[in-house]
């Protein structure tokens, strides 16, 4: 499952900001997701983030690998934006 939102473009230079937030959020075992989807719900077998920096805008992205089919909705749910943000 991906989740893809716009950031803001290479000129604001918060790239960093955004790597240090995506890296919290779902990169490496001690990242939330990973706690959350992996170790806690076991609904995913892994998952990452990764952004892409363009002129006009950016790109990042939230990946998370199911287990299996019955795992999908429940992933999607905790993958909610607004959830990941409280």
């Amino acid at each position: 499952l991906h989740l893809a939102f716009n950031i803001p473009p290479m000129s604001k230079k918060l790239d960093t900001v955004g790597q240090i937030l995506l890296d919290t959020l779902a990169n490496g075992t001690s990242s939330r997701l990973y706690n959350k989807l992996v170790l806690n719900e076991q609904l995913a077998s892994g998952v990452g983030s990764t952004q892409w920096l363009f002129l006009e805008e950016g790109l990042a992205l939230i990946l998370a690998h199911p287990k299996d089919e019955a795992s999908i909705e429940k992933i999607k749910n905790i993958m909610n934006i607004k959830t990941l943000c409280t």
